[in-house]
């Protein structure tokens, strides 16, 4: 994989417009070129909901929308991983802010950030600049309820918040009926169409499973 720390070196540009990075390599039209980046954000109440056991789950205050995933798009279009052998990991209290799950980080950091010519906290410094320029919509920021919204409605909701971002650059995930992934991205690429949400409308958890 093309060094991330050289491409963004060469000329990233964080936009609260857009929500996502920019990208301007050298390697640009080139085999194997960078096209851009996917940034998904996970809903954290219905993540710890299928996991209570988590330590910031159960009896935990209310947190949104985590960034699960920040990687490499590549010149055919497909969210890229890294291979070969796992390297060391040590979450601290700074990552855990940002998503507190150590399984979460340590899978992001193995699948992206390996390779990626970044340190660990240079690369979570990037993952954290990219979620802090997107725009959460305010229905999603600290709701007092449970609620319903079409997979359309939850992409029309980030739309509106940040002007700048097209719906084909927007997808929504479920699972079991339950909003899990909002995917922003800074280009198209190819989706498996079973990924994508396509329940008439999703339940939006607004409440943290309770302590035992």
């Amino acid at each position: 994989m093309t060094s991330l720390r050289r491409v963004l070196s060469l000329g990233v540009v964080l936009t609260a417009i857009t929500g996502v990075l920019a990208l301007k390599s050298e390697n640009e039209g080139r085999e194997g070129a960078r096209r851009g980046y996917a940034l998904e954000l996970l809903w954290w109440p219905e993540y710890c909901h299928e996991h209570p056991e988590l330590r910031y789950c159960a009896g935990a205050s209310f947190r949104g929308f985590v960034p699960v995933e920040f990687a490499d798009i590549s010149s055919n279009g497909q969210v890229e991983t890294c291979a070969g052998a796992i390297k060391s990991f040590n979450p601290d209290r700074k990552l855990l802010s940002l998503l507190p799950d150590e399984a979460l980080l340590r899978s992001q950091w193995d699948a992206h950030g390996t390779c990626s010519g970044l340190s660990q906290s240079k690369y979570f410094d990037h993952v954290a600049a990219a979620f802090k320029s997107v725009t959460i919509p305010r229905k999603f920021v600290l709701p007092d309820h449970d609620f319903r919204m079409s997979p359309d409605e939850i992409k029309q909701e980030f739309l509106q918040t940040n002007r700048g971002l097209s719906s084909d650059a927007l997808f929504v995930f479920c699972r079991s009926g339950f909003l899990s992934i909002v995917r922003i991205q800074t280009v198209r690429h190819a989706v498996p169409p079973r990924a994508i949400c396509t329940d008439a409308t999703v339940e939006i958890i607004a409440r943290m499973p309770l302590a035992e």
